[in-house]
């Protein structure tokens, strides 16, 4: 997305990375600058995927090995929209 509000793929990547070594929802939250509200749909459909996986006993979530497979690929696809060298033009573009 150029410009605007970010996309879906770049939340998840953003909450993927904050969970990567385990983080409650409050700093998943603020982390991932969601309201809770959105916090809570996010955190739902990657749990229900198993990309994420909460732990009961401390209520941390942690990225499971799909979800890893998955942040991976989508760091990959992030990385297709940096430029190539350092004097190139850089779009303001959010992901």
């Amino acid at each position: 997305m150029l410009g605007g509000k970010r996309s879906d793929v770049a939340i998840t990547l953003d909450i993927l990375r904050l969970v990567r070594k385990g983080e409650k929802k409050t700093r998943i939250m603020y982390g991932a600058n969601l309201s809770y509200e959105m916090l809570t749909r996010y955190l739902d459909f990657l749990t229900e995927r198993a990309f994420i996986q909460a732990d009961a006993a401390t209520g941390a979530f942690r990225v499971t090995d799909r979800g890893a497979s998955l942040m991976a690929d989508l760091e990959r696809v992030h990385r297709h929209f940096e430029p190539a060298e350092r004097g190139d033009a850089v779009l303001n573009v959010r992901m």
